[in-house]
């Protein structure tokens, strides 16, 4: 409930009302057209969909250049200003709009001098169009940069100085390039925010949005149909959720109603609107449209009891909140099957969101929510920048620097075993491949038949090729459903690449099963189970229907005897061996995976104090052993139709891994074979 207003209060908030009332007469609004990530977020069809990003700012005092000819303190740019954009195709400046404005938070900063005398202060993840069209973040600037500044010219970086830790402002424009002049250089931003803000007032407006679209396209009114028309041209009910009353004030509140303050107008027009109440002085509790829809506001800080009562139509959450008020907002829109949509900086690590919506599509079929929708706002999605560039950027990075404000990814404690740039090149490869089953075709169990199946036990990305050579390797867990996954993996040999997988919780002994269907449908290649105390259960079941099991060589000094055993022992020798390899060709870049669960995996895979590689708290890693397990098979063991250790991919430039020669292959495994059995032995 709204508190009462003292006096002073009230007076000051006719005042407000009077200034609406003003506006509303001389108003001539044009609904801003979203940029393609945001359409992607608004158009995604999900019931729970997320925008990730950060923030790019820069520092007070830094001069916007305004369409009039003038220029402006960021910190005093507003909504509603026109400010000069600048068109890279064009290479010119044009007026646009600005969309949003305002104190983004304290940021490390830095000073960038120019030669000619620029100078541009911003936080070190601030995006800056340097020659050839390329956008580098400012930490990335050296003193062979050139940046691109207005009037048209390519400007040498003079020095960089660190200035520390300072308050920073950003704005957001509408033109689709998103770039801005400041001090003369051409700059960059991201609107997560302002995704969320259109999307509600959508949802606000319903059929009353129409006319405000006229100077959309066609083809973007029809797309935008469906948002138009979500809950059937009913009045609908929604909260605007914030970290607090402050923050919706400054950011959410301004993205929606605009400052009633100064009388620039937000995205929602004020002729729609009916009746505003306040909480306090320039902080609303609600707005009532003229259509009979209900905006609230709300804030995380007034705890989960406030978030009860009656049902929404959407819940917008600006920024994460605490997972009971997450929870509390589900419930609340159960009754009338409405939309949940978040726009957040993921500063706060590994929590809830990360669990429950990034990795949500990495989950088994089972568990997977199909409702929700993830995506990032992060430099690397700018169309202007060239794929060669973003590896060559990415890979330049280490894990500090991928940061939730720079990429819109999660921070997470400790150092990645792994090359991140590698890993986010990968990631932007990910797809999800084919559901289905493999059938048997008769009890001899001597042939399947691929049955596509969405809620299938196996995923395939390429089905078997007539000359490639594969391997399966397995991380075998117990079984249960709260515990270790299992995971198996086909890998092709000739291109070393993870062509199919089987990925959940099942007993030791329906797994052999499992990969017994994929050895048959892929050739009849070599399996190679993990041996531990599950994966014995496995392999067991293994042998009594299939030849070509892997077998580890075991020494044992006191008796300075050696014996064979099936499967692929992982002790403290083998596996820091293992996890090298799969390590290498990642960085390499010869390893290919379109997996997600790989590329999550790989995200979480840290080296601990006590100097074991493994995944963080509460994290999986199974999926990395077995590729790792079957990586390091493929480079230690000959092919079939050569007899030789192979060369991995890429070999044309260079890049071979041969951690054992074929000479020590030959040497280390000169003992005959038991009989029945045959394999090849990889240590």
């Amino acid at each position: 409930m709204a508190k009462e207003l003292t006096k002073a209060e009230k007076k000051e908030l006719q005042k407000i009302l009077s200034e609406i009332e003003r506006m509303k007469k001389e108003e001539h609004i044009r609904f801003i057209r979203p940029f393609a990530k945001q359409q992607q977020f608004h158009l995604c069809g999900k019931r729970n969909a997320w925008a990730l990003g950060g923030n790019r700012c820069l520092v007070a005092g830094q001069m916007v250049y305004m369409a009039d000819g003038t220029t402006k303190a960021v910190e005093d740019v507003v909504v509603g200003d026109t400010v000069l954009a600048y068109d890279i195709a064009t290479r010119k400046t044009v007026p646009s709009n600005v969309i949003g404005a305002g104190y983004t938070g304290d940021k490390s900063c830095r000073e960038i001098t120019f030669y000619g005398g620029n100078k541009l202060e911003c936080s070190d993840d601030h995006p800056i169009l340097t020659e050839g069209n390329k956008w580098l973040l400012s930490e990335q600037l050296n003193e062979y940069s050139f940046a691109v500044t207005v009037p048209y010219y390519h400007k040498k970086v003079v020095s960089i100085r660190q200035t520390g830790i300072k308050p920073v402002y950003d704005i957001t424009i509408d033109h689709p390039d998103h770039a801005f002049i400041a001090n003369g250089i051409v700059v960059h931003n991201t609107g997560k925010t302002e995704s969320g803000a259109i999307k509600a007032v959508f949802y606000a407006l319903g059929e009353s949005i129409r006319p405000y679209l006229k100077d959309w396209s066609e083809d973007l009114r029809e797309q935008y149909e469906p948002l138009i028309t979500r809950f059937g041209g009913k009045p609908t009910r929604g909260w605007v959720c914030s970290v607090s009353f402050e923050v919706q004030r400054d950011v959410t509140q301004k993205k929606i109603l605009g400052d009633v303050e100064t009388g620039i107008p937000g995205l929602l027009p004020l002729r729609e609107i009916k009746k505003i109440t306040y909480r306090s002085t320039g902080i609303i509790d609600t707005i009532r449209l003229n259509n009979g829809s209900l905006i609230g506001f709300k804030s995380y800080d007034q705890g989960r009891e406030k978030f009860q009562g009656s049902s929404q139509h959407y819940v917008w959450m600006d920024e994460e909140g605490p997972k009971d008020i997450y929870t509390e907002c589900q419930m609340r829109l159960m009754d009338t099957e409405g939309d949940m949509f978040g726009t957040m900086t993921p500063l706060s690590g590994m929590t809830y969101v990360y669990d429950t919506i990034y990795l949500n599509d990495s989950k088994p079929i089972e568990k997977r929510d199909d409702e929700i929708f993830c995506m990032m706002m992060q430099w690397d999605d700018n169309p202007h920048l060239s794929t060669k560039e973003k590896k060559r950027l990415e890979t330049s990075l280490d894990e500090a620097e991928l940061e939730a404000r720079k990429y819109g990814r999660f921070i997470m404690p400790g150092k990645c075993s792994f090359n991140i740039g590698r890993i986010a090149e990968m990631q932007d490869k990910c797809y999800d491949g084919e559901r289905g089953n493999l059938v048997w075709t008769s009890p001899a169990k001597t042939q399947v038949y691929w049955v596509p199946d969405e809620k299938g036990e196996y995923e395939v990305w390429f089905h078997p090729e007539p000359v490639a050579e594969y391997l399966i390797p397995a991380d075998v867990a117990e079984g249960l459903e709260h515990g270790d996954f299992d995971a198996v993996g086909v890998i092709n040999r000739h291109r070393l690449r993870l062509d199919a997988v089987y990925h959940g919780h099942i007993e030791p002994d329906i797994l052999a099963d499992y990969m017994h269907r994929l050895a048959i449908y892929y050739g009849m290649p070599m399996l190679i189970p993990e041996l531990n105390n599950h994966g014995g259960t496995t392999i067991s079941h293994l042998k009594r229907v299939y030849y070509d099991i892997y077998r580890t060589r075991i020494h044992d000094k006191r008796t300075d005897t050696t014996t064979q055993k099936l499967g692929f022992l992982t002790g403290t020798k083998t596996r820091p061996l293992v996890v090298d390899a799969i390590k290498k060709v990642v960085r390499e870049g010869v390893f290919e995976c379109y997996w997600k669960r790989f590329v999550d995996e790989a995200m979480n895979f840290v080296r601990h104090p006590n100097g074991k590689e493994a995944a963080r708290g509460g994290q999986h890693d199974d999926v990395i052993l077995m590729s790792a397990i079957g990586v390091y098979v493929h480079m230690t063991t000959p092919l079939k139709d050569t007899g030789s250790i192979p060369f991995l991919p890429g070999q044309d430039k260079g890049v071979r891994i041969d951690p054992m020669s074929m000479e020590q292959w030959a040497d280390d495994n000169d003992d005959e074979e038991e009989e029945g059995l045959p394999g090849f032995y990889g240590m």
